[in-house]
Formats: structure tokens, C-alpha cells, sequence
């Protein structure tokens, strides 16, 4: 499919009902068309047998179209070096949570061991970054595929470096601290302890580990002591 007709099978498949609940949402979407999530998925599917066509033609005005164009690039039965130079298009167009967020949670190729180096060097590589959805996307991949044995170290030491004022940041950091408290809470604890994050992003990732239910109960009371 090229380009324009992604636009077309997009809006055939809009829903002014749910666009109307997610612009409350998700900021910076007034352009959306309203598609739900599975029918992107189901379209991108469909979009990357062919996906030379739509690379060449792709539109990238509306948010599901800026949702598309990383869903076909994890879909798309390129070389990983394709990938990165499609997802670094991809992440100048990200402007929300909700691209970055659905795009990178479910990457298939980052999440292959014989891949991780380079996944992992790809996206620290963007740490000095000042766009806010980029930073944002580093985050959500280390914490999401780089909480492991092998990497665990290496990315706490890039939480610890974080500093940001984007609000959008700052939650996806508290979103992966409390993730690290659930794999390790002996070195998510010690991080919190030590006072490597500001204080919203502190108090953020303690709120957010005490409403898991994959943390204990005894030390989510522990957590209580480091809130600031």
C-alpha cells in the first residue's frame, strides 16, 4: 500500500466516539483520526509485506500515521540497520507518550538477545537529545528490554544520569524505576536511596511501585521511608 492509501484505510477506520476519549488523553493528537490500536495493528500487518512501497510514500501528518510508520517498521522483514534508519524518521515525527509508548513495547527485533548490543548502543547513543519523546523512547526501551542480568548495571546507571524538566520524561523514568524495584528491589531501593532523582520523579516511582501488585506488601511500606 503506499502512503495516501494507508491514509484512506485509516480513516475508513475511524471512530469519532473513541477520538473524542483519547484527546482527552494523550496530548498534542488534535490530528487524530480516532483508529483503535488492534486495527492498527491489523493494517501495519498488512502494510509490511509490501513495505518498500510505503516507505517511499509514507504520510506522517496524522497520529495513527505516526503510530503506522514505527508499527510497520517493527513488522517489516528489513535488516535491523534499515530499521534504525527508519526509526530515526520515526522519532522526529513523535510529539506524545502514545506513539513512542505503542511503537516500542512491543519491538520484536529488541527483544532478541543476538540484538541487544546494538539496540542498546542505538538508543543511549540518544541520550544528549533534547526532543522530549526521544529521551522518553531511550527510557522506555531500557526498561522495558535492558532490565536483564546483562544490562541490568549498565542501564541504572543511565537512570541515575537522567536529568530532565519534560514532564513526559520524568513519568517514563518513574515508569522504569518502579519496574526496576520489581525485578531487583534491592537495587531499585538503593538508587531511590541515594537520591539520584529529583523529587517529583522520586515521588512518582514510589506511588507507582506501591500500586503494583508485584511488589510485597512489606516492601512497599520500606518504600514510604524515601518519599520526599
Amino acid at each position: 500500500m503506499t502512503g495516501k492509501e494507508v491514509r484512506n484505510k485509516l480513516i475508513e477506520n475511524s471512530d469519532e466516539k473513541y477520538k473524542d476519549f483519547s484527546v482527552k488523553l494523550i496530548p498534542n493528537c488534535e490530528n487524530m483520526l480516532g483508529v483503535r490500536a488492534p486495527v492498527m495493528k491489523s493494517i501495519a500487518k498488512e502494510v509490511a509485506k509490501n513495505s518498500d512501497e510505503y516507505f517511499a510514500s509514507a504520510l506522517l501528518d496524522y497520529h495513527e500515521e505516526k503510530i503506522l510508520y514505527g508499527l510497520v517498521i517493527n513488522y517489516a522483514k528489513i535488516s535491523l540497520e534499515k530499521k534504525f534508519e527508519l526509526l530515526d524518521i520515526w522519532l522526529d515525527t513523535a510529539n506524545n507518550w502514545a506513539v513512542t509508548d505503542l511503537v516500542l513495547m512491543g519491538f520484536k527485533d529488541f527483544a532478541k538477545k543476538q540484538n541487544q548490543d546494538v539496540v542498546f548502543n542505538y538508543f543511549t547513543a540518544k541520550l544528549n537529545s533534547k526532543e522530549e519523546f526521544t529521551l522518553r523512547a531511550v527510557i522506555v526501551v531500557l526498561f522495558r528490554y535492558f532490565l536483564t542480568s546483562e544490562y541490568m548495571d549498565e542501564t541504572i546507571q543511565v537512570f541515575k544520569n537522567i536529568k530532565s524538566d519534560k514532564y513526559y520524561v520524568n513519568m517514563a523514568l518513574a515508569w522504569g524505576v518502579c519496574e526496576l524495584l520489581i525485578k531487583d528491589f534491592d537495587k531499585g531501593y538503593d538508587l531511590l536511596e541515594k537520591g539520584y532523582l529529583d523529587k517529583f520523579t522520586n515521588n512518582k516511582a514510589i506511588s507507582k511501585a506501591r500500586e503494583s501488585f508485584r511488589i510485597s506488601p512489606e516492601n512497599k511500606e520500606k518504600l514510604l521511608a524515601l518519599k520526599r
